[in-house]
């Protein structure tokens, strides 16, 4: 079973959720797709991702900082 298909179903579930456990699964795609070469789907989703954890976490939190460092790649 490839991964891709599954974590873009618990993406597209959660598309509205500001949960942080979203907000991680939304960086964990972002990730996935920079490591498949999908780069501009990753940038958004990882766009994504640091925006919703910067306002529901703060810009000072380990996942925030760890996003972060993905779209500064």
């Amino acid at each position: 079973m490839q991964l891709e298909p599954l974590v873009r179903r618990v993406v597209e579930a959660r598309k509205f959720s500001k949960h942080p456990d979203s907000l991680v699964a939304f960086a964990n795609f972002g990730a996935l797709m920079r490591d498949q070469g999908k780069l501009k789907e990753s940038e958004a989703m990882l766009r994504r991702a640091l925006e919703g954890m910067t306002e529901v976490l703060g810009p000072d939190h380990p996942h925030t900082r760890g996003t972060a460092i993905y779209v500064a790649d």
